[in-house]
This record gives structure tokens, C-alpha cells and sequence, in this order.
């Protein structure tokens, strides 16, 4: 039997933004556009020769159709490993990632990687149909082990990225304190000081607690618990502390004039 359908699963958020782009970061990215266009132009040539397939039912047209497979698989995991070095990448680039979060996520993508690259190999070497179906089943498991690694990868650098800006902010306020206990003001001011600095400290308070939350989620889940509704509700955990960094910010702003 044929195989009748193979279908990519990079992930199609597209989550980046221009912060320390590298080199390889922007040569991955190219890389990547380049291939996923080089899929979908095989996904074509694909379609035509298995509903050719099941037309005419000939020799010449199986042959046709097993190369078209063979070619989906191969770009397939091309678009797949780029995708994956490219959000390796990108983790590397996170500075506000926890350190054991990081390392691990990028053991995993290693290790993805590696696996993927044995599959382009049997694809390779496959000749038949038979063996084309057999790959395509064997390809489940790592379908799922991918999907939880893009997607662990993607909660961590939204996270990661907010962190960022939390310990910048921590070193502003550290800087202003210093800049206010190392001149004089009246007992009103230091009064207005006080009060500014209790609340800026609950929002500290607050943001951490949150970004600590959803690090421990990451422990909580495996396999395909990681998936795109995981992610999503990342995203949905982290716009109470979008609001609350900005509202931190302003408070940040507003301290250096009292």
C-alpha cells in the first residue's frame, strides 16, 4: 500500500524578534525559508503522482510516486533539523533562561537532531514502497518528540525573554536606590521613596512568582503534554506579567523624579 499522506510538522509560529541576531541565527533563517518552499513544492509533485497512482495503477506510475514520497521525506526533515538548530540558536541567544532549563532543552534538540539525521539516511537508502511505509510509521515517535521540543523550546524563549527585561529593571532600581541613599532629602521625600519602593518591591515580588510558575510547568509536563496548547497557555500566563512589567517600568520611571 502507498503511503498516503506525509506531512510536515514545523512549527509555523513565528515567535522571533530582532534581538541579537547573529550570523548564524540570519543564515539559519534564510535556510529555513528556503526549505520550507522546497517542501511545498515537493507536497505538489507528490499529490500528482499518488492520485496518478491510483489511477492508472502501472509500474511506471508506483515508481514515480515512491520517488515523490521519497522526495516529501527528505525535505521534510531538512525544513525539520533547519527549524530546530534555528531555535537552538535562538535559546543560546536567551539570556534570561533558566541555566538547566536551557542546557537540557538544547541536550534534547541535539539529540532531535541526531535522530532525524538517522531517519534522512534510511530514507536514503529506501527503494520500495514497503519501506517508505515502514519509515513513514517509524517517523511517528519522533513527529511527537519534535512537537514537544519546538514547543518547550518556543515557552522557554518567551519566558526567557521577560526575564531579561525583569533583571534589567532590577539593575535600574538598584541604581536608583544607590543614587538616592548617596544624596540628602527631606523626610517628605524619603517618605514618597519608602512607599515607591514597597510597591515597586510587591511587583518584583509578583512578576518572579509568575515566571517561577511557569518554569515549574516545564517539570510538570513530558511527552506530548508538551504540545501547542501547552504553549498557548504560556503565552496566556505571561500577559498578566506584560502588564505588570509595564506598569513596573512606569513606577521605575516615576522614582527617578522623587
Amino acid at each position: 500500500m502507498l503511503i498516503t499522506s506525509v506531512s510536515v510538522v514545523f512549527a509555523q509560529d513565528q515567535v522571533f524578534i530582532k534581538e541579537r541576531e547573529t550570523q548564524k541565527i540570519q543564515e539559519l533563517r534564510v535556510l529555513y525559508r528556503n526549505q520550507v518552499e522546497s517542501y511545498r513544492g515537493a507536497e505538489k509533485l507528490f499529490l500528482v503522482a499518488k492520485t496518478n497512482f491510483g489511477q492508472v495503477d502501472t509500474l511506471a506510475a508506483l515508481e514515480e510516486a515512491v520517488l515523490a514520497t521519497q522526495k516529501l521525506m527528505l525535505e521534510r526533515n531538512n525544513v525539520m533539523i533547519t527549524y530546530l538548530e534555528l531555535i537552538q540558536a535562538l535559546l543560546a541567544e536567551t539570556n534570561g533562561v533558566e541555566l538547566d532549563l536551557k542546557n537540557q532543552s538544547s541536550s534534547q534538540i541535539t539529540s532531535l537532531i541526531t535522530t532525524l539525521r538517522l531517519h534522512q539516511d534510511d530514507i536514503i537508502l529506501s527503494k520500495d514502497r514497503q519501506a517508505m511505509a515502514l519509515l513513514a510509521d517509524n517517523f511517528e515517535p519522533i513527529a511527537v518528540e519534535y512537537q514537544a521540543s519546538v514547543y518547550k523550546t518556543l515557552s522557554l524563549i518567551r519566558i526567557g525573554r521577560i526575564q531579561e527585561v525583569v533583571d534589567k529593571s532590577a539593575i535600574i532600581y538598584a541604581d536608583i536606590k544607590q543614587e538616592h541613599s548617596s544624596g540628602e532629602a527631606s523626610s517628605l521625600q524619603e517618605s514618597r521613596r519608602q512607599r515607591a519602593y514597597a510597591e515597586i518591591d510587591r511587583s518584583f515580588t509578583t512578576i518572579n512568582a509568575s515566571i517561577a510558575q511557569l518554569n515549574d510547568s516545564f517539570m510538570e509536563r513530558k511527552g506530548k503534554d508538551l504540545n501547542r496548547q501547552f504553549y498557548e497557555n504560556i503565552l496566556r500566563g505571561l500577559a498578566p506579567v506584560y502588564a505588570e512589567i509595564s506598569r513596573l517600568l512606569q513606577f521605575l520611571e516615576e522614582l527617578t523624579t522623587l
